[in-house]
């Protein structure tokens, strides 16, 4: 199996963020859940019988957050009668710029209803994802762990060329809610699976 380097030059990255492999952070329901069990009145397999979900939970890795970290709904940089969200650090370790509506011709409306939510905000990983030559990652929304507050957008980085800067460590969020919150320490961020 080829290698898969999480290389960083950031003293703190630890501090932040994580790398962790995806079958050390298995949601606690799917833990407690038996293979078989009542349901509906008949005993029969659940969805842990599936050798496709086994497979897919522990698959790849997962960033996670190592700290608590703010995302802020703020004012409308533009005035378009939406709301944005920004990630919050006064250390400046893991903000960045948000992708307003015009960058994705405002195509996307979020929350729909009375106060759309036109931006997919961001954070900086100070992780840069390494594969070898012909090996690409899947960034994905993590698998079963069903965050309340937001939906990682998914993307394949091409980690064996684009590998030189911290752009491939990028993670995108859209929001699931319309208010500010807290991403909680050890929160799966995104889901990296390599793939040839």
């Amino acid at each position: 199996m080829p290698t898969i380097d999480f290389i960083t030059f950031n003293e703190e990255s630890l501090v932040n963020f994580k790398p962790v492999l995806a079958k050390n952070l298995l949601p606690d329901w799917w833990k407690k859940m038996k293979v078989n069990q009542s349901i509906r009145g008949k005993f029969t397999q659940t969805i842990r019988a599936c050798p496709a979900m086994h497979d897919w939970t522990k698959s790849g890795w997962f960033i996670t957050a190592n700290r608590d970290m703010q995302v802020l709904v703020g004012a409308d940089r533009h005035a378009e009668n939406s709301i944005n969200y920004i990630t919050k650090d006064d250390k400046g370790n893991y903000n960045s710029p948000s992708h307003p509506a015009d960058q994705v011709d405002h195509a996307f409306d979020y929350l729909g209803g009375d106060n759309p939510v036109r931006d997919a905000f961001k954070m900086r990983s100070a992780w840069n994802i390494k594969t070898p030559p012909g090996y690409s990652c899947f960034y994905v929304d993590p698998f079963l762990h069903q965050n309340k507050f937001f939906s990682t957008w998914h993307g394949i980085i091409d980690t064996d060329t684009f590998n030189n800067n911290y752009d491939n460590s990028q993670i995108i969020f859209y929001p699931k809610v319309d208010h500010s919150f807290v991403i909680k320490k050890g929160t799966p961020l995104v889901q990296i699976i390599p793939f040839k």
